[in-house]
């Protein structure tokens, strides 16, 4: 397991360190990933991956901190409008791919000092 350290003041890190950590997840449990870090004129999309006819698309939300809340906490409607937007734009420039179901996900990772990082996987507007 990869193992997180809280760095203070570095929002970039803690955030990169979140996105590995879940990748690193996903492929154990058999997740292709397709993408990190894609990049449209929209935004981002965190990870793109692949598990049967399963097509992914994630949003890594990493917190070191209760004070700011829970990283789903985070992902309103504007953000989930975002998502399907940017999914859109991927599958129009990878349309080669074929799956049977399409789905936006968050991956909370909340990480502590000491503690290993407790992971939490959801679905968001489907």
């Amino acid at each position: 397991m990869l193992k997180i350290k809280t760095y203070s003041g570095s929002n970039w890190k803690v955030g990169r360190a979140g996105e590995n950590l879940a990748v690193e997840i996903l492929e154990k449990y058999g997740w292709k990933i397709l993408e990190r870090n894609w990049r449209s004129n929209k935004g981002e999309i965190d990870i793109v991956a692949s598990h049967g006819g399963v097509l992914a698309f994630y949003e890594v939300k990493t917190r070191t901190s209760k004070y700011c809340g829970a990283g789903a906490e985070h992902i309103g409607k504007q953000k989930i409008k975002r998502m399907r937007s940017l999914s859109s734009s991927w599958l129009a420039e990878f349309s080669k791919f074929e799956y049977s179901f399409i789905s936006l996900r968050v991956i909370e990772i909340a990480v502590t000092d000491y503690q290993l990082p407790k992971v939490r996987f959801m679905e968001v507007g489907a």
